[in-house]
């Protein structure tokens, strides 16, 4: 999740502290699942998803009070305790949609990105676009502080796009990474057009499967500031973007392309294996174009999920690996694969350098899907396991819950060397975690879906006695 400007000094004197489970809560009923999660300056709560099913979703001033269509996108705002909903609503038409992504502005708006194939799906007078141009499309809505629709826009082209996730920077320009199979998604270049570079920095589709794109924007949703596709001849897609403090957009994500697009400074500029996949890591200028770009993997398979940059540029990367020579770093928490494939977290500087790398993970499956930072750089990691040796540090809860798999939340010091908090979280079922988000000071806000009856719950919103799969809002302070 993306901060505002490092304050040096404050985190030169930042306490660091060990988490314990402040709050955690149901939201729903039967057949809800949460994809992403983010906090304002104020500790507000918001969170994004999919249900299946009408009436399981708690309404508060709802802009669309009912359902749509087969699955329909919901989200919600908490206040910062998680005891009261400012409001929670439905967003879809007759079809199915999925909220993938959310990010929040300086004045309380919520941004939601995700995938919707409904051909009525609730986009505004003067959007960008407004006609469902394929099978699918990726769409960006922005809500006010009380949850009425600003704007809906689709985004994409003859065939399947979807978003996968969304920064803002304080003017309001929204940022979209996803993936999409369309030769005539949306592109072009900021500038007007007696610009000589006013062409996208890759305009034209690259091949295989689906490429990753990257969409700037305007605040009014009515206009691209700059779009492009972004892969090579195999396939790509874009996990997780995040903004540093000049609102240059990093994007990580996944490709099997052996010509993705680096850079000459790139920390892993080719590929390592062309049978295999590897995530990525993007850095883009305010024009679009590409300033830095590597590969981040093994000989084996990796993806990247998640990302969270700093004010001052530092990245944070998480995601999960196959690759028993993943490339960790000396003094690395975890230097080596412990299980049959492992979450990471890994930190590149401004300048691309790796600071750390490593893998976190037992003896079974575990993936890192979200992750955050807070003032003093430690880094939060949240995923899914199904490992019952999954390192623990300081855990609220030091037991398996499963099986199939827990959810687990994990606390990195700023060095990458000590596992300062990580438990599981969960029931005795199957639950997920799915994202994190992170305050300048070092709270985190989780969420996920669970089927377990007894997930564990603190101060629970009232009225929301779970079900399966349910959605579950935890916070560590």
């Amino acid at each position: 999740m993306p901060l505002g400007p490092f304050d040096t000094i404050r985190a030169l004197i930042y306490e660091t502290r060990v988490p314990g489970l402040k709050y955690s809560s149901y939201l729903g009923a039967n057949g809800v699942e949460c994809m992403a999660i983010a906090t304002d300056l104020a500790g507000n709560i918001y969170v994004a998803g999919r249900t299946a099913t009408p009436g399981v979703i708690p309404l508060a001033n709802a802009f669309q009070p009912t359902k749509g269509g087969g699955a329909d996108v919901f989200v919600a705002k908490l206040d910062p305790a998680g005891a009261n909903l400012i409001y929670s609503t439905y967003l879809g038409g007759s079809g199915n949609d999925e909220g993938l992504g959310i990010a929040v502005d300086r004045q309380e708006n919520a941004y939601v990105t995700g995938v919707t194939d409904s051909p009525n799906f609730p986009v505004t007078p003067g959007a960008f676009q407004t006609t469902l141009a394929g099978g699918a499309d990726a769409f960006v809505a922005k809500l006010d502080p009380g949850g009425g629709l600003v704007y809906c826009t689709y985004l994409g082209g003859s065939a399947d796009d979807r978003g996968h996730a969304i920064a803002v920077d304080p003017v309001g320009s929204a940022y979209i990474t996803g993936s999409t199979r369309s030769t005539n998604f949306p592109v072009r270049r900021r500038g007007p057009w007696w610009w000589p570079w006013r062409r996208a920095l890759q305009p034209t589709y690259g091949g295989g499967w689906n490429d990753a794109f990257v969409t700037k924007l305007d605040p009014t949703g009515s206009a691209l500031v700059y779009s492009t596709y972004l892969g090579g001849s195999g396939s790509d897609s874009g996990s997780g973007i995040g903004l540093c403090g000049d609102y240059w957009p990093h994007i990580t994500g996944v490709t099997d392309s052996p010509n993705f697009p680096t850079t000459a400074n790139a920390f892993q500029p080719t590929q390592t294996s062309p049978v295999v996949t590897d995530g990525f890591f993007t850095k883009l200028n305010f024009t679009g174009s590409l300033v830095y770009s590597t590969y981040l993997g093994g000989s084996g398979n990796d993806q990247a999920e998640g990302i969270a940059v700093t004010g001052n540029a530092d990245v944070f990367i998480t995601g999960f690996t196959d690759s028993a020579n993943f490339p960790t770093t000396p003094g690395a928490i975890q230097p080596t694969l412990a299980g049959a494939q492992d979450a990471f977290a890994v930190r590149f500087d401004r300048w691309g350098k790796l600071i750390y790398a490593t893998c976190l993970g037992g003896s079974g499956l575990d993936q890192g899907l979200g992750i955050g930072v807070d003032q003093a750089g430690n880094a939060f990691v949240a995923g899914t396991t199904d490992s019952p040796n999954f390192p623990q540090s300081n855990p609220v809860q030091p037991g398996y819950g499963g099986p199939p798999t827990d959810a687990f939340v994990a606390q990195l010091d700023p060095k990458g060397t000590t596992l300062l908090f990580s438990t599981f979280l969960g029931g005795n079922t199957d639950d997920r975690g799915t994202d994190v988000a992170v305050s300048l000071a070092g709270v985190a806000f989780v969420t996920g879906w669970t089927y377990s009856p007894n997930f564990p719950t603190v101060s629970p919103l009232a009225g929301t006695p779970g079900g399966s799969p349910d959605v579950f809002i935890a916070i560590l302070s």
